[in-house]
């Protein structure tokens, strides 16, 4: 990027549509069109159309940006709509505005040039150049007085820390970025910011708080960000919200939402192939595909020791989808499959040819974690030592463990009878299956504590009472876990007259009111 002497100033009409103050602008629209300012009359079109304000539609921002030159003023314009496509996941549209900008000197068409690339290079899944990159972006845009762009790069850099699994480093600078927006009252990029806080606290295990944040922004977000915020929010558990069709991002999050809601993710492949060229969106779709279907083609390695059963904490990719907001609580499953080693399945799906044994009690328990180990490891099988450990979670001592441990094991005997053939071999123990045969996995259950955050983020606040009943878990056992989550820190209460409300809150992310 060349160091041109620095970019023209804006109409300040157009400074203060970017902070939310769009009538004046929809008004300096509709006044007769000049020479002067045609540039910027362009990128006041487009920012109508990003606001979903005065009716302006997409043709009529092709339409702005035909016979443009070379100005800041269509440089602005034609970011505005590069940035639109990354929104919606049009690749092709994204490209041809990205290439425009490369053939521009106006210091803003090279600056939002470097910032719509960079983003093509976190859609290829390739970050690891772009926190250089969105460093000097920024630096660029503070010294040349914009904000917008400033928040825009560092955006930017949060994203391409996550592609590259640097996912403290990344939620450091979308927590900066969102409180950057908020500051300068930047209602696109606190959108943008908020977007992808969401994932981070997803991918980092706090489903709850994307939830909150992407239900918040969806009722607000103008209807590019839809997409994208509706996938958001499915993946964190909440609700399986409707969107309008048209684009690559909606569509990808209704064919999902669809998925869900029938429990039946044969068509996946559809999806994954929709969204091949967005990184972040394919990998969730590939850890979405993996953890449904016995046949899917490739294992993400984020995921992989979960689903082999060497660990039991839930990948905070999938841990939104343990226990949605949107049905009851159906823990994930371990699958004996014939002749090798099993593997986990969320409980979301239940493929045709699956054999689900029955349980042992009333509710999954140890014999059903002895069970889903011994499922897991197949025919190979395991020591009783390793067994106990899998189960229990620590280490075997006979002279302690085994009496209870023989009991568990007999009742999982039971449990396995109707669909496994178990055999014993010196200190060994082993099943073999002629079919996928699958018994729930307590040890994947999510915590009282996590399942009522995602109750109260989906619901927007709720009552002590209104979550027994929700839930089927005594009143009292609901309210001393409240206690205890609000002793953490993790929600709050709200008081309306004698009632009292739950709340769950993000401490960087704060709802917009003007957009």
């Amino acid at each position: 990027m060349s160091d041109p002497a620095g970019p023209t100033t804006p109409p300040s009409v157009y400074r203060e549509a970017l902070r939310g103050d769009l009538p004046p602008l929809l008004r300096w629209l509709g006044t007769d069109p000049t020479t002067e300012h045609r540039d910027w009359r362009a990128a006041a079109r487009v920012l109508c159309w990003l606001a979903n304000a005065g009716g302006v539609s997409r043709e009529a921002t092709e339409a702005a940006l035909e016979n443009a030159y070379d100005t800041d003023g269509f440089g602005e314009a034609a970011g505005l709509r590069a940035r639109a496509a990354l929104l919606t996941l049009d690749l092709g549209d994204a490209n041809r505005w990205v290439d425009w900008l490369s053939r521009r000197a106006a210091p803003r068409a090279q600056l939002w040039h470097a910032v719509t690339s960079g983003w093509l290079r976190v859609w290829n899944g390739d970050g690891d150049e772009v926190p250089r990159l969105a460093d000097d972006i920024r630096r660029r845009a503070t010294e040349w007085g914009w904000p917008s762009l400033a928040v825009e790069a560092v955006v930017l850099g949060a994203a391409g820390r996550m592609v590259t699994d640097d996912l403290h480093g990344a939620t450091v600078l979308a927590r900066r970025a969102c409180r950057m927006a908020r500051t300068e009252h930047l209602w696109a990029a606190h959108f943008s910011a908020s977007l992808l806080l969401a994932r981070l606290r997803r991918l980092r295990g706090r489903p709850h708080l994307a939830g909150v944040i992407a239900a918040d922004c969806l009722r607000l977000a103008p209807a590019l960000w839809s997409g994208q915020l509706r996938w958001e929010l499915l993946f964190a558990g909440g609700a399986l919200v409707k969107g309008a069709a048209g684009g690559v991002a909606n569509d990808a999050a209704t064919a999902v939402a669809e998925r869900m809601a029938a429990g039946d993710f044969s068509e996946l492949e559809a999806v994954r192939a929709a969204i091949r060229h967005s990184a972040p969106q394919a990998r969730d779709a590939d850890a979405l595909g993996a953890a449904t279907s016995l046949a899917w083609a490739s294992i993400p390695p984020s995921i992989a020791p979960w689903l082999s059963g060497e660990h039991a904490e839930v990948p905070g990719r999938l841990a939104g989808l343990v226990a949605p907001s949107w049905q009851p609580e159906r823990p994930p499953l371990a699958v004996g499959l014939p002749g090798g080693p099993g593997r986990r399945m969320l409980g979301l799906a239940r493929p045709a040819n699956l054999r689900l044994l029955a349980l042992h009690g009333t509710r999954p328990s140890r014999p059903e974690s002895i069970a889903a180990a011994l499922l897991l490891a197949g025919p190979a099988g395991v020591t009783r030592a390793k067994l106990f450990e899998d189960a229990y979670g620590f280490a075997f001592r006979k002279e302690l463990h085994e009496p209870s441990f023989k009991v568990a094991r007999h009742q999982a005997k039971k449990v396995l009878a109707d669909g496994a053939s178990l055999e014993t071999s010196g200190d060994r123990v082993a099943v073999s299956v002629t079919g996928p045969t699958a018994v729930v996995d307590p040890r994947c259950q999510q915590p009282l504590p996590d399942v009522l955050l995602r109750q109260i983020a989906a619901a927007g606040g709720a009552s002590a009472r209104e979550l027994a009943s929700r839930l089927n878990v005594s009143l009292r056992t609901i309210q001393a876990a409240l206690r205890d989550m609000v002793d953490d820190g993790v929600c709050v209460t709200e008081r309306d007259g004698r009632a009292v409300h739950y709340v769950v809150e993000d401490t960087t992310f704060c709802e917009l009111t003007v957009a």
